[in-house]
């Protein structure tokens, strides 16, 4: 076991409360926990984890128990039949740790059995040095190295960016590997080896056996990608091994449509690293939750390769919407974005967008945009100019102003519904249903742009169905 050790800085350890914990209590139950999988390549890469697996020859779950416990955590069984629980502690702790019993009569063993060699490596946290306490604020001293076990030579395959298969079973075992090794591809930069390439367009068919909650999130870590080229990449490799088409997500693009893909995500891109650069308030909420696994930014890319998947002189509808069992909220965004017109900008600015901000969010809701989650698919129709970037500081105050006049994801009327009742109190049920929706009607079309105009409007159409006002 030596000869597979190399190392690793530790600095990174210092300062993660549950894990100093663990380095100490372990040895006093007897156990030698062992961190593994992703964790340990994050470490190396320098990035930062607040997920971490631990393994041990025995039942670990008294040990996870104890931590939740120690932190005012939480305890889960994720197989109570298999020994894996999960502890999550809480801010200023906050991390997860996921603890299973070694899968094989060995540590050896057990790494041969995950999916990626740069998933298949561990570090003994006998090995972490002891930062004395477990503050959060602790200042990280100098420190030696970490030994990283690494019998299947997973840094080499950091260090060249390769993704490589511990075995040629691994994706019959979990076919959704195909889908996670990709999306190592699209989030940190690697190439799929020849043998793993073909061992995933071999093992593409067993997908459709996986659960689709499971595809939808490995998925949306795909379209995370930050880089463009990154996506690109991940995106032939999905049609190439066979997985796009299993999973019915779009077809096998000819070479004029492929071009035509990757012009439309290369704009994605553009029009969001625009709103980083130009508009923080923009670029924040396209980093909100749009349901599932997704934020407005990976849905957004990952529809806009929906939609261009379809060719340019035939149209998007609604029924291109993968089956990815998307929730309710995720699922009325995505129909919304596939369905929205090419030139809904250029309709907004007729109605002189800037000035009646109502206005335009009345159109909006006209066409059925869900409101205001619904603002965020505009971010991808803007009009990137050179020169200056008016369209995405214009969606900005639209989605700015959206906050103060959307209630329950309805557009308030300009008159409430209860101060038109005790005005007129005649009009009830549909009447004043039917009266809110005109109301709405007369604001888009620019009849009316105020309060003042709404109650005159308002006198008229009473006038007009006969319904009789109170007196004062």
């Amino acid at each position: 076991m030596q000869n597979c050790y190399d190392t690793a800085p530790a600095s990174n350890w210092y300062n993660n409360a549950g894990l100093q914990w663990l380095a100490r209590e372990a040895p006093r139950e007897g156990l030698r926990l062992f961190m593994v999988g992703g964790s340990v390549r994050d470490h190396i890469l320098g990035r930062t984890c607040a997920d971490i697996d631990l393994v041990c020859a025995q039942d670990p779950t008294p040990l996870a128990k104890t931590l939740a416990r120690t932190f005012k955590g939480h305890w889960f069984s994720l197989d109570a039949a298999r020994n894996y629980s999960r502890v999550i502690l809480p801010p200023p702790h906050a991390c997860q740790y996921d603890f299973s019993p070694l899968r094989a009569p060995d540590l050896s063993g057990d790494l041969a059995l995950r999916d990626f060699t740069i998933n298949a490596m561990a570090i003994d946290l006998a090995d972490l040095p002891d930062s004395g306490n477990t503050s959060s604020q602790t200042q990280v001293p100098p420190c030696p190295d970490l030994r990283i076990f690494d019998p299947l030579h997973g840094q080499e395959d950091l260090t060249s960016k390769r993704l490589r298969l511990c075995s040629p079973t691994v994706l019959d075992d979990d076919p959704l590997r195909i889908l996670k090794g990709l999306r190592h591809c699209a989030t940190l930069g690697f190439r799929l080896s020849p043998r793993a390439r073909s061992t995933c367009a071999a093992a593409a068919q067993g997908l459709e056996g996986i659960a689709p909650e499971r595809i939808r999130s490995e998925i949306a870590g795909i379209f995370s990608a930050k880089h463009l080229n990154h996506l690109r990449y991940t995106l032939t490799e999905l049609h190439v091994c066979g997985a796009a088409a299993v999973l019915n997500l779009t077809p096998p693009p000819s070479e004029p449509l492929e071009q035509h893909t990757y012009t439309a995500l290369e704009r994605a891109f553009t029009l969001l690293d625009l709103c980083n650069k130009e508009c923080s308030y923009l670029a924040t909420r396209m980093q909100w939750s749009a349901g599932d696994e997704f934020t407005y930014r990976s849905l957004g890319l990952f529809t806009t390769w929906i939609r261009s998947s379809t060719a340019p002189d035939k149209s998007v509808s609604a029924s291109s919407e993968p089956h990815l069992k998307l929730s309710r909220k995720g699922s009325t965004w995505l129909r919304w974005f596939l369905a929205c017109p090419e030139d809904i900008l250029a309709q907004l600015e007729r109605l002189n967008w800037q000035r009646y901000p109502r206005r335009a969010l009345q159109h909006l809701a006209y066409t059925g945009a869900p409101l205001p989650q619904g603002l965020a698919a505009l971010v991808f129709f803007c009009r990137h100019r050179m020169d200056n970037s008016a369209d995405i500081h214009t969606l900005a105050e639209l989605w700015h102003v959206s906050g103060t006049c959307i209630d329950k994801g309805r557009l308030k009327p300009l008159i409430p519904a209860m101060l038109i009742q005790q005005r007129f109190p005649l009009i009830q049920g549909k009447d004043l249903g039917a009266c809110l929706e005109s109301m709405n009607a007369a604001e888009r079309l620019g009849n009316i742009s105020n309060n003042t105009e709404a109650w005159e409007w308002l006198e008229e159409y009473v006038h007009k169905q006969n319904f009789a006002p109170t007196e004062p």
